[in-house]
């Protein structure tokens, strides 16, 4: 299936034709605005945010939940879903007899850069999406390359808040603290779930905060709680992008490294 619509993916761009595509999640949307197929995305979700254009975009429902009728609706040639998605949906939407991919959670930044260009395969951008990546790895590498070189901060990496939840042991966002060469203090704790009172006594040098909105707010004032701690004595607590930092596309996973990298020096 993926071989077929691999080359009709590739003679649509050829002959002018574009796809119609559906989009079911943040990042795919945003990959195939940056492989420059923006225009031929016919659905997407609510959370589909980045870029702005994708806003205007029909809304199909959220990550989990998709309107199957309205994504039937738009008779889209190929729909990119991710794991996350309601799987009966998924199934029921292949049963209509629409083509659906669906990604997996990437594993580290390799695997990033993998789906990019799988995705580049199926639309007819492979050669595009490969030179994007290798000159985004080169970049990855040169900032590795100079991270190794300069302090190594403790860093707290907080995603959630009520319970307190940081990176999973087994998540691509590890590789955010391990190119910007920082020391992260959560380690070992599974699926991320982590004590307060844990944070407190390893005394973080760096707090890095991925929530929205009201809980970004409420992060930074509970930490604000401890002014023993090393994070909030020398001003170091900050707030990233939290759909870039949560799915990133290869571009976006450099840029919240960057953003990182300036953070902890």
């Amino acid at each position: 299936m993926k071989r077929w619509l691999l080359w009709m993916g590739i003679l649509l761009v050829v002959y002018g034709y574009g796809l119609r595509i559906v989009t079911l999640g943040p990042r795919l949307t945003e990959q195939v605005f940056e492989l420059g197929l923006g225009q031929d995305i016919v659905g997407n979700t609510i959370y589909c945010t980045r870029p702005a254009a994708a806003q205007k975009i029909q809304k199909i429902g959220n990550v989990i939940e998709i309107n199957v009728e309205a994504i039937a609706s738009l008779k889209p040639d190929i729909i990119l879903g991710t794991d996350l998605n309601d799987p009966k949906r998924i199934q029921r939407l292949r049963q209509l007899g629409f083509t659906v991919v669906v990604f997996g959670q990437p594993k580290d930044f390799e695997g990033i850069c993998a789906e990019y260009v799988e995705i580049g395969k199926l639309l007819g951008k492979e050669k595009e999406a490969k030179e994007r990546v290798s000159v985004l790895k080169k970049e990855v590498e040169k900032i590795a390359s100079q991270t190794a070189k300069g302090p190594r901060r403790r860093v707290f990496f907080q995603i959630g808040i009520n319970p307190l939840w940081t990176l999973p042991d087994q998540s691509f966002m590890q590789d955010y603290l391990r190119y910007a060469g920082a020391i992260n203090i959560a380690t070992n704790v599974g699926y991320g779930q982590i004590s307060l009172e844990q944070v407190v006594a390893s005394d973080p040098e760096v707090i890095l905060i991925a929530l929205m909105d009201s809980e970004a707010k409420e992060a930074m004032a509970l930490w604000k709680n401890y002014p023993s701690l090393t994070a909030v004595k020398r001003g170091g607590i900050h707030l990233l992008d939290t759909t870039m930092a949560t799915s990133p596309t290869p571009a976006t996973f450099v840029a919240i490294l960057k953003q990182i990298v300036s953070m902890t020096r």
